[in-house]
Parts: structure tokens; C-alpha cells; sequence
């Protein structure tokens, strides 16, 4: 079979949709599907060199498959990268492919500096034919374990250097402090959970591909329940158990959407130049901040640690509207613009409350300990009440300052004071 093609999906991103196929078809439960199509789609432009999938194509046709990752679900971690996957249509067996890809991870193992190319199989007298030996037994998260073998790479002169000057990096960072490095909350799939909650309250928005929302809602729960245990190893209650918790936001979705069809409503009715509710929904960077925050700020009451901060800079990256999740916002919220909104953690807003570009919710100047430091866990921004109107780049600062129910407070304005119930404020020039 001379007229074979190795492809990567990196470098041939229109064979994606094939190559997922071909893995769901072989290796897929109706459960685990997403997992492969997850890996595959996020491999392509992904900024480290794995995961990697090859295939062996024949024309328009996949014969031939295998991943090279850096962890095939199994307990030993300290172990990469893998060769995952590897699979031979029946009809174009005897006739080498399997042992194509496999040389070839080998060779792509070495070249990224690695010494050995690591498999987790029960299969005996396959894998030993290109040097691979048991080493260990590795267990599963379903409760299943299996044999773990590793061979050593076909490096070349090139991953030979390549090893030498990587080894030679890690030894002089292994004594540093990096901060837990690599125990942190992934960005990546904290941001791919909004994008997912989003999905599932708004499918008719999505971009995305899902077999059903019951996997889509496993597919959340499984990597929120994920990225809690990260976060819990280095800040937050280790009382914490990460799956009850994604349980609980799973069941808090209803009461989110409701929050967010009447933020819909507010938006809609508000902004004259919102032609419809779906307009609000597709378009509106506002609406994008507040779903963003609504979301986090269940987990931040549930005391999940770091995550819901990392969704709220997500989307201060995203639209220059910096929410903390900490804030307690009220139903009907409008922001219309947007750019330049600050609303500081203790903030408490009411109901039908708007909002318009750069308005401050802040803290004065922090009260600070007998050493100097600023004191953490007390009141520090204001109060907003019901039907509260505040005017652009008006700035509110200082925990005590309340204002009063059905007040306008108007461009540029600057308070350190509360303001009575019914009351119009406005910037006097000198």
C-alpha cells in the first residue's frame, strides 16, 4: 500500500472531522465521544507540540490512526508522552501500517527530546516487536487498570540537542519556587466551560457540535469538577468536594437562565438601537459580561477558589468590563456600552438597576492592619438601589455610600457619599 499518506491533523486541519469520526467509530463509547472530538479540535493550533494525531489515508479514506499525548487517562503522570489509539481497519491489516505509526511516534518522541514512548495495553506479543517492554501496571479513573509499556525513541542528532539544551533549562528552574506551576486552573478549559454553560442555555447560539445535552452537561461537570481539584491544591478549603460542588452548579443552571432572560428583557427594552432580544444575545458585549458573571458568581458562593475570578478577567479581556464575581447584582441589570465598567467585589446593586460606560463602583482608600497591609474581608464599595440610573464615566467609590432607590446620577460625577432616595445628580463645571 505505497499510495499512503501520513497526515497530521495539525497540518491538514480540513481532515478534522474524518479523523474524529474515525475515533469515535473504533474507540468511542456513546459516553466518551466528546473526549475525542474535545482533543482532537483543541490539538489544532494548540501551542505545545502535543497532543498530535496522525493518520494513514488512502484518497479521501482513513485506514489507519494514532495520537501521541501526553497522558492516556491512566494513574502514572509522571510518564509521557503516549502512544494513544492506535487503530487498523480490519481489511488493511498484514500489511505494516500499525507498525508505521507506531516508528513514527517513536521518531516524533525523540525529535521533542523524550527518552522513551510510554503505552498503556493488553494486547501481548504486538507492541514488543518495536522494542516496547512492560514496565508497571497504571490504573484508570473508571476503576479498570492496565499493563503500562515504554520503548526508547528513534531520536536524531537534532532531538539529541534539543534534549540536551531542555535538560539543561530544567535543571536550573527545578530549585525555583514557580508557584505551582503546574497544578494551576487550565485557562483554556475554564474558558471552554463558559463557552459550553452558554451553549446549553442558548443552544441556538452555539457554534459547537454535541451529540446531546446530556453529554453536554458531562462534559461540564466532568471538567469543572477537573479544574476545582487543581484549584483546591494550592488556594481555597480542602473541605471541598469537587463533584458535589459541580453537581451543585449543575442544578443552579435553571436559576441562572431565568436571571438572564430578564437581563435580556432589561437590555432589550432599554437600548433603543436593540432591534431584537436575539440581537442582545449574539452582539451585545454587556450581555457577554453578565452571563460571564452570573455563572462565576455561583461558584464564588459556593467558595470555589480562584476559577471565578479567572471567568470574569476572561471576559474583562474580552469586552473591558471588569465584574467581580464577588459583587451581588439584582435582576433586570442593563449595560449598555460597556467599556470602562469597573464593579468592585463588595459591591451590592438592586433591581432594574442601568449602567453605561466606564462607571466606577470602587473602594476608597483601604483600611489597613497594625503592619501595614491592606485588610482583606470587609465592606469596601458601594450600594446601589432600585431603578438607579448612573451616567458615563460617573465613579462611585467607598463601602458606606449608599444610593437611594429610583436615583440618576449623571455623567462624570464624582461620590464619596450617599444619595437620597429620588435624587438627580449631576456634574456641576467650574
Amino acid at each position: 500500500m505505497d499510495d499512503l499518506a501520513l497526515i497530521s491533523v495539525r497540518e491538514h486541519p480540513e481532515w478534522s472531522d474524518r479523523m474524529i469520526g474515525f475515533f469515535r467509530r473504533h474507540w468511542a463509547t456513546e459516553a466518551s465521544g466528546m473526549v475525542y472530538e474535545d482533543c482532537i479540535r483543541s490539538s489544532i493550533g494548540a501551542k505545545g507540540p502535543m497532543p498530535q494525531w496522525y493518520a494513514l489515508v488512502k484518497g479521501e479514506r482513513i485506514v489507519a490512526g494514532c495520537g501521541l499525548i501526553s497522558n492516556d487517562f491512566i494513574s502514572r503522570m509522571d510518564l509521557s508522552p503516549w502512544l494513544a489509539a492506535l487503530y487498523v481497519e480490519e481489511d488493511c491489516r498484514s500489511a505494516g501500517l500499525g507498525g508505521r505509526l507506531v516508528r513514527h511516534c517513536l521518531t516524533e518522541a525523540g525529535k521533542l527530546g523524550y527518552d522513551a514512548l510510554y503505552l498503556c495495553t493488553d494486547h501481548v506479543g504486538y507492541y514488543e516487536r518495536f522494542g516496547f517492554e512492560q514496565i508497571a501496571t497504571g490504573y484508570h479513573p473508571w476503576g479498570e487498570s492496565s499493563r503500562i509499556f515504554a520503548a526508547r525513541t528513534q531520536g536524531c542528532a537534532a532531538g539529541e540537542r534539543q534534549k540536551d539544551l531542555i535538560g539543561g533549562v530544567i535543571d536550573r528552574m527545578r530549585g525555583e519556587h514557580r508557584f505551582g506551576c503546574n497544578e494551576l486552573p487550565d485557562r483554556r478549559t475554564i474558558t471552554d466551560i463558559l463557552s459550553d454553560v452558554q451553549s446549553f442555555m442558548f443552544p441556538a447560539f452555539s457554534s459547537g457540535e454535541c451529540a446531546s445535552e446530556r453529554m453536554l452537561l458531562e462534559k461540564i461537570r466532568w471538567a469543572l469538577a477537573q479544574q476545582i481539584r487543581r484549584a483546591m491544591k494550592f488556594a481555597g478549603d480542602s473541605a471541598l468536594d469537587p463533584d458535589a460542588v459541580a453537581d451543585r452548579f449543575l442544578e443552579a443552571i435553571p436559576g441562572i437562565y431565568e436571571m438572564l432572560i430578564k437581563d435580556i428583557e432589561a437590555l432589550y427594552e432599554g437600548d433603543p438601537a436593540a432591534s431584537s432580544r436575539e440581537e442582545v444575545i449574539i452582539a451585545y458585549p454587556g450581555f457577554f459580561a453578565i452571563v460571564v458573571y452570573r455563572i462565576a458568581h455561583v461558584l464564588y458562593e459556593m467558595k470555589v477558589p480562584i476559577i471565578p475570578r479567572m471567568m470574569t478577567e476572561f471576559v474583562h479581556q474580552k469586552t473591558g468590563i471588569d465584574i467581580h464575581a464577588g459583587a451581588k447584582i439584582g435582576e433586570y441589570f442593563f449595560i449598555d456600552h460597556g467599556t470602562g465598567i469597573v464593579i468592585g467585589e463588595t459591591t451590592v446593586i438592586g433591581d432594574h438597576v442601568k449602567l453605561y460606560q466606564g462607571v466606577t463602583l470602587g473602594a476608597k482608600s483601604f483600611e489597613l492592619d497594625e503592619d501595614g497591609n491592606p485588610v482583606k474581608g470587609i465592606k469596601r464599595h458601594p450600594n446601589i438601589g432600585n431603578h438607579v440610573v448612573i451616567y458615563a464615566n460617573a465613579t462611585i467609590l467607598g463601602g458606606s455610600t449608599t444610593i437611594g432607590d429610583h436615583c440618576t446620577i449623571g455623567g462624570n460625577v464624582w461620590l464619596t457619599s450617599s444619595v437620597e432616595p429620588g435624587r438627580t445628580v449631576y456634574y456641576k463645571g467650574e
